[in-house]
């Protein structure tokens, strides 16, 4: 029975045109990873019908640890149903032997795409996709689920028919921890805890993550929203994980510190978990109460017209200048906006109700 091994020799990558499991036909490749290739794929009996199919390389098919996350990842993402949560559909093998996770194909651009090509984000638009991103993590944490590499290019950025602001949806649960899951937790290579530095809370760098480190690396992604840059942002990633460990407090950017939403964001990144939001829950609560004295959160345009002015992108890794030479402030960003909110009465956000 062992002799099926030697499959491994014809293990390749699918082609645009193959059809896997009688479902999938390859259109073109969407993105490429470290560890896998995800492509774009249609139903040859109903064209309409599209789905994002992850496949995992060859060279990593023999490895235990990278498939267990694989894996991992196909069942963790299937429990959790919510729009903000990207769906895992079915999960199986392709002809050429490769492992594969089909998943709903979400049309839109990733958070981390939109940072980089406008610099920083709004204020408005910074609330709407953490109250989004809190919707999910309230769900996945429901079911113990610890996130663990939370970033802006694990966030897509969708246009949906009944919003008139694009939400924000998660995806990428591969080395997310299930909390009551009594099989041994791996997810190290060599030792090193498997994450994103900038965005790691101190208790997942010492490998004991907890449902409020996704909130911690939520805290620094708004924080980047703001800014453009994230609060630890120089630095190798041993240096920028052992500023993370460091007992005091992250130094925010100055739109960060002028923000109405800075006390959201200075709790959530909290070095001592008894100090930071205890669930996802209390978080989205404080923002949404925030969110009322936010004037742009109701007069703003859809983020769909900002898009199509072209903004001033950061040239170097120092605070940016966020107003272009033709007067244009990224995502339409106000600077005194959180002057104003200090004379401003709470305002109607009965919008986020069904976020």
């Amino acid at each position: 029975m062992r002799i099926r091994r030697k499959r491994s020799r014809r293990r390749r990558a699918p082609k645009v045109g193959d059809i896997i499991s009688e479902r999938y036909q390859i259109e073109h490749l969407l993105g490429e990873g470290g560890y896998a290739w995800v492509y774009l794929t249609i139903n040859p009996e109903i064209p309409s019908i599209r789905r994002a199919l992850k496949v995992l390389k060859p060279e990593h098919v023999q490895d235990k640890a990278v498939m267990g996350r694989f894996r991992r990842e196909a069942e963790t993402a299937a429990l959790l149903e919510n729009r903000h949560v990207v769906r895992v559909l079915d999960f199986g093998e392709t002809d050429g032997g490769l492992p594969y996770i089909a998943m709903e194909y979400v049309e839109g651009e990733t958070l981390e795409g939109l940072i980089q090509r406008f610099g920083c984000i709004r204020t408005s638009d910074t609330s709407r996709f953490a109250l989004g991103i809190l919707e999910a993590l309230t769900v996945a944490h429901r079911f113990g689920v610890v996130h663990r590499d939370l970033k802006p290019a694990n966030v897509i950025v969708q246009q949906v028919t009944d919003k008139k602001h694009p939400i924000a949806r998660v995806t990428d649960f591969g080395i997310a921890k299930l909390l009551h899951s009594t099989k041994k937790d791996n997810w190290t290579v060599d030792s090193i805890v498997l994450c994103t530095p900038n965005y790691a809370a101190p208790e997942l760098l010492r490998g004991d993550p907890s449902t409020q480190s996704d909130l911690y690396a939520l805290g620094h992604m708004m924080a980047q929203m703001l800014e453009g840059y994230t609060p630890y942002f120089r630095g190798s990633a041993i240096e920028v994980a052992t500023k993370h460990l460091v007992d005091e407090e992250a130094p925010f950017g100055p739109r960060t510190r002028q923000s109405p939403l800075h006390h959201v964001i200075a709790k959530a990144c909290e070095k001592d978990e008894k100090k930071r939001y205890q669930t996802a829950t209390d978080m989205h609560n404080d923002l949404k109460t925030t969110c009322q004295y936010i004037p742009s959160m109701v007069t703003d345009k859809p983020l769909e017209l900002i898009m199509k002015i072209e903004a001033s992108p950061i040239q170097s890794l120092d605070p940016p200048n966020y107003t272009s030479s033709n007067g244009y402030t990224p995502f339409g960003v106000d600077p005194t906006e959180s002057a104003k909110t200090d004379r401003m009465d709470k305002i109607d956000v009965s919008w986020a109700d069904d976020l």
